[in-house]
């Protein structure tokens, strides 16, 4: 994992698990130490780009949301309905 402060915000720049179905909980834990850290720093924010549409929903699901409401609709749709297959590209910044 790698983060830079912002202006108000700690930016996530990489996070990556290469073994994530053997290594479970790794990148719930990078975040909470980024959640740390973004607390240390007296920041308000965590923000990051995502890039894939997994990862998207992961982030989605430790509390990150779009600026696009729409988004972060369609997110639920597909969240809650595995098999509901999107036309929106559910990639981009968020934030928590």
């Amino acid at each position: 994992m790698t983060v830079a402060p912002g202006r108000n915000s700690l930016r996530i720049l990489s996070i990556e698990n290469l073994g994530r179905s053997r290594y479970k909980g790794v990148g719930t834990a990078m975040i909470e130490v980024a959640d740390h850290t973004r607390q240390s720093a007296g920041l308000s924010k965590l923000s990051l780009l995502s890039q894939d549409e997994g990862a998207s929903a992961f982030f989605y699901k430790k509390g990150f949301r779009f600026a696009d409401e729409g988004k972060n609709a369609e997110m639920r749709t597909v969240i809650s309905n595995p098999r509901y297959v999107s036309d929106e590209i559910l990639m981009g910044e968020m934030e928590r």
